[in-house]
C-alpha cells in the first residue's frame, strides 16, 4: 500500500457539491427574481442559454444585455404567466380614458424560440419593431398587444401602447415605468394574490 492520496471524491461527497452547486443556483435565480410570487407562475420556458446563444443575441441586436437580464434569461428563459399577473405602478393611466392602474404582463420573451413561435423570440419582436421603438430599447415582455422595454443601458423598464404608435412619436409612447429591471419583476403581482 502506498501512500499516495486519491483525489477523487466519494460519492456522497459530489451529490453534497452536486446539491450545493444546484441550491446557489436557485438562489441566484430568487436574487434575480427576489422571491416574487409571480416567478412560479411562468412557464413553457425554452432551454437555458448559451454564453453563444447571448453573443449571437448581442450581434444581432447590436446591444449588450444588462447582467440582470442575462441572469434572468439564463434561469428562466422567459415564459407565459399561467394566471393573470399585473404590473402596479404610479405612472399609470397613461391616458385620460383609462382609469387603469396596472398592466396585465402575459409572457417574457425568450432566446432561441422554435421555429413557428417567433412571436416569443427577443430577436425577433425586436427586429418587427426595429423602427418602431426607441433606440437601445428590446422588448423583453408582452401584454398581448402592447411591450414592455428594457432599455440596455439605463436599465430602465418602459410601456410602449401599440394603439399610440400611429399618434404620437416612438419616443413619446415609451412610457417610463420602473427605474430598473429589479423594481420591474418586484412590482409583478398574481392578481389571486390582490385584494379588489
Amino acid at each position: 500500500m502506498t501512500n499516495e492520496r486519491s483525489y477523487l471524491l466519494p460519492s456522497s461527497q459530489i451529490f453534497l457539491i452536486l446539491v450545493a452547486f444546484l441550491c446557489c443556483c436557485k438562489i441566484k435565480a430568487n436574487e434575480i427574481l427576489l422571491n416574487y410570487s409571480s416567478s412560479k407562475y411562468l412557464y413553457d420556458s425554452w432551454r437555458a442559454p448559451t454564453e453563444d446563444d447571448f453573443d449571437a443575441v448581442e450581434k444581432t441586436l447590436g446591444v449588450k444585455l444588462p447582467p440582470i437580464y442575462r441572469d434572468f434569461l439564463a434561469c428562466q428563459n422567459g415564459g407565459s404567466f399561467s394566471v393573470t399577473v399585473n404590473y402596479f405602478h404610479g405612472n399609470f393611466p397613461f391616458n385620460d380614458e383609462s382609469s387603469d392602474t396596472d398592466v396585465s404582463v402575459k409572457e417574457f420573451y425568450s432566446i432561441g424560440c422554435p421555429t413557428g413561435l417567433e412571436w416569443r423570440d427577443v430577436v425577433s419582436v425586436a427586429a418587427l419593431h426595429r423602427h418602431r421603438i426607441p433606440e437601445h430599447t428590446i422588448p423583453i415582455a408582452g401584454t398581448g398587444e402592447d411591450l414592455i422595454l428594457l432599455n440596455v443601458i439605463s436599465d430602465e423598464i418602459f410601456y410602449w401602447e401599440r394603439d399610440l404608435e400611429l399618434v404620437v412619436s416612438k419616443e413619446t409612447n415609451c412610457r417610463r415605468i420602473a427605474c430598473s429591471l429589479r423594481e420591474f419583476f418586484a412590482g409583478l403581482v398574481p392578481e389571486s394574490l390582490v385584494d379588489r
